[in-house]
Order: C-alpha cells, then structure tokens, then sequence
C-alpha cells in the first residue's frame, strides 16, 4: 500500500516538474509605439511619449476649489456611485477567473462512494458490498495554454483596475463640472431676476410716458417684449438649475426628486495652469492603461490558440477500496489501483484551429489599434482644453473689462439723470446692459473653471505647477504628486 502511494506520489512529482518547464507559445510582448507629435500645438513646449502608469494616486483634485460642500459631495460619489460600484465588481469577478485559471495548474481529485445490495439466486444471504473510489487526473501544461490563460486573466483583471479608475476619474470631473455649473446658474438666477425687476420697471415707465402722450405704441410693446426674454431667460435658467441638480444626485446616488444643495457661493477662482504641463502626465491616463493591459490580454490569447495545435497530455490515476461493510472498508480492505498517461491530438478539424489562431492574432491587432486611438485621443483631449483654457482666459479679460465699462456707463447715467440731464428710460436700459454684462462675466468664468477640471480629467489627475525643467519623472511624480 506505501509502495503505490509512493508511485501516485511519485507521478506528482513529475508532473510538477513538467509544468515547470512549460513553454509558452505567446508572442514576445511589447507596447507598440505610437507617433508623439514634436510640440504642444498651443504653446510649443515639447511634448514626450506616454507610457502606462496607472498605479500612482490622482489624490483629491477637487480640493483645491476649497468648497466644503464639493469636497462632500466627492466623498459620497467614490462611496454610492452605481457606475462606480458596478465597475468595482467587474473587476472582483476578474480577479475571481484568474483564481479559477489558475487552478487549471492543479490535478483535479475527486472520490465516488458506491453501495450495493445482491443475492444470489438460491443464496439465502444477502451480501453488501461497499467500494470507495478515488480518481486524479492532470493535464500538463506542457505548450504554455494554461499559463497563457492566466497571463490573459491577469490583464484582462488589470484592465478592468484600470476600467474602474476610468470610471471613477469621469465620474468625479463630470460631479465637479455639474456642481461649478449649477453655482454658476444659480448666480445668474440672481442676475436674471434683477434683469427682470428692471425691465418691468422700464415696461411701467413707458406705459406711464404713453398715458403722458409721450410715448407710443411701439416704445410700449418693445418694453414687453424685454421684459417676456428676460423672463424666458430666467424659466431657462430655472431649468438648467434643477437638470444640474438632478444630474448631481444620479452621480451621489440619490432620488433626484428628493436631493437638495446648499446655497454655494460663486467663488470658484479659476486656477492659473501652467500650459507647459509635461506630457507626462498622459502617463496617468487609466484609458491608456486599460487599453495597454487590453493588447497584453489578447497577446497572450494567441499563446492559448497556438497551444491548441499540439497534444493534450494527462496523468491520471485511481485508486479503489472495497469491502463488504463498514466495519472492513478500512480495516480489510480489497484493494486496486491505476495510473496511465494520455495524449489527445486533433487529427482534422476543417481548419477549425487555423481560424481560432487566425482570429487570435486580429484580436491583437484590433487592440493596438484601439490603443494607439487612444493614445492619439489623450494628445487631442489634452490640447483641447489647452487651447480652451488659453482662449477663455483671453475672454474673461475682455469681459471683465466690457462689463467694467457696463458698470462705469450706468454709473454715468445714473448721475445724469439724478442732474436731470437724461430720461429714466435711459438709466433703466443702461442698468439692464450692465446685468447683462455682469452675466456673462459670470458665464465665461464659470466656463473657465469647467475647463479647467476638463484638462485635469484629460491628464488624469491633479498637475504638478513646478516650472517643465523641474518636473520629477514619472515615478518620482507618483510618489510626490500629492
């Protein structure tokens, strides 16, 4: 009995050694390069190749807009987002299939127990008879399919990390750029309702100068019609504010008919970025990541599709216990056992196997050019809001300066009408160009800001504000950016 337990023991052994020595038949895997352009298209600095590098912390971006509210809202978005959630147990469940593929590395054991009752004919005893089966087999991972497997496995659950940082990063700009809005639209509500009091002022005053017979019908139905479109502006704005609401307690996980928001104050300086920002920083990108682990999944899928061409080889073995009861099953047992090896090789399939390697190796193609897309797509997104920023900074110093003129105008005709110089009309159409100034003023900053988290979406995460030819590498940056 110690002899054939050392046999089994023995074929274990073997196999281990076997399946140490597999070899894959995976194609070397390298990360394809992909065209960098010379310069940033908006400022000329120089641009460097990015490469994966999903693993450091973005760290709490949001911060820097020092909004206690937002910062909460943050919080409770990374703790009951349902994309979020989902996106997390997708990639639990692709760390559970790299356990199962990984067991495929392991003999599989398994025992049957049997009972059987019989009697001979003119016996006038019955016999039981009791046998206990135990069965191994192992296929031996000798052409690398299974080790193949797990490889596709594991990228296919790194992918899936960097899915759920995707998923996370878009989720906390899309939560940052609805709430800058919302505080926008609420600060232009206030605007708005000014802009209405004073055009119904104007409307009250034109109907007074036609009962004084110095005004006319159209002077009258013009005042109306001011006053309709600031109204109408005002039910827009009004609109625009609950959809920014709504779309901020989706995000946090709340019914958007029963979520509320604080009054926020519209202090939302926007941040001077610097535009030399290293191209680095696309590094951080987890699309880019998630793409990369994509081409090393299907990479390795061509190792399982090419292991296919060769035999299947298995150890197996068992072992059987017989007794006729209980009390003798262990004790005196009838003994047998078995051990063999076997090799299963595909004569003809109808080119089955060509077709699978075949289809195997455009997979990966398919996801190289899916990477370089995206790679290409990080460049376009980055420069984007690079030009965005820098155009609306050029933009909010003409409107300032427009509605500072507004502010001095009005200022102006105030006075004179105070000397009785000019009519109230005027000081009330004066007043409304200046409002309508001060909202757009208020627009263009809000836009500002919004595109502001866009370029940190676009990067990845939070930007490091130190001069270019001081900026860490990218694994120094990981470590320091926050």
């Amino acid at each position: 009995m110690k002899f054939k337990n050392l046999i089994s023991t023995a074929i274990v052994i073997a196999a281990q050694l076997l399946l140490l020595t597999a070899c894959s038949l995976a194609p070397e895997y390298n990360i394809p390069d992909t065209h960098v352009p010379e310069n940033y298209d908006a400022t000329g600095l120089k641009w460097t190749e990015p490469h994966p590098d999903d693993d450091c912390d973005r760290g709490d971006w949001w911060k820097i807009f020092q909004d206690p509210q937002l910062n909460e809202l943050e919080e409770k978005l990374n703790k009951d987002n349902f994309n979020i959630a989902a996106a997390a147990a997708q990639y639990n469940e692709a760390l559970a299939l790299v356990d199962q593929a990984r067991a495929a590395f392991f003999p599989v054991i398994s025992a049957t127990a049997n009972g059987m009752k019989q009697k001979a004919i003119g016996a006038t005893k019955t016999v039981t008879t009791r046998t206990l089966t135990l069965n191994s087999s192992w296929e031996l991972d000798l052409w690398g399919a299974v080790a193949s497997n797990v490889d596709a496995n594991i990228a296919s659950a790194e992918a899936l990390e960097y899915g759920l940082e995707s998923v996370r990063l878009s989720s906390q700009a899309s939560l940052a750029q609805f709430y800058i809005e919302y505080c926008t639209v609420r600060h232009d509500d206030g605007i708005l309702n000014q802009i209405v009091q004073a055009s119904d002022k104007n409307l009250k005053y034109m109907r007074s100068r036609y009962n004084a017979g110095v005004a006319g019908n159209a002077d009258i139905l013009q005042a109306e019609i001011l006053l309709s479109n600031a109204q109408t502006e005002l039910i827009n704005n009004g609109i625009n504010l609950n959809l920014y609401r709504h779309a901020i307690a989706v995000l946090v996980g709340e019914q958007p008919s029963t979520f509320k928001l604080a009054p926020c104050a519209y202090d939302h300086t926007p941040h001077d970025i610097p535009l030399g920002i290293p191209s680095t920083l696309l590094e951080r990108r987890p699309d880019i990541a998630q793409a990369e682990r994509l081409m090393a999944q299907a990479n390795a899928g061509i190792g399982v599709a090419r292991a296919a061409y060769f035999p299947a080889v298995s150890l197996s073995a068992a072992n059987i216990i017989q007794g006729n009861g209980l009390h003798n099953l262990f004790s005196f047992p009838l003994t047998g056992w078995s051990a063999g090896v076997s090799a299963v090789q595909s004569i003809f399939n109808g080119g089955a196997q060509i077709a699978a390697t075949t289809a195997a190796e455009e997979k990966f193609n398919t996801n190289v050019a899916a990477y370089r897309q995206t790679v290409l797509s990080a460049f376009q997104d980055v420069e984007d809001n690079i030009a965005t920023l820098d155009h609306l900074r050029e933009q909010e110093k003409v409107q300032k300066h427009a509605t500072q003129k507004a502010k001095n105008a009005f200022a102006l005709v105030e006075n004179q009408y105070r000397a009785g110089t000019v009519d109230y009309a005027s000081v009330l159409a004066f007043r409304i160009t200046y409002y309508d100034s001060l909202r757009a003023s208020s627009d263009v900053e809000g836009l500002r800001v919004s595109s502001e988290i866009g370029l940190i979406k676009a990067l990845g995460g939070m930007w490091n504000t130190e001069p270019e030819e001081s900026q860490p590498t990218s694994e120094e940056e990981c470590n320091d950016q926050n």
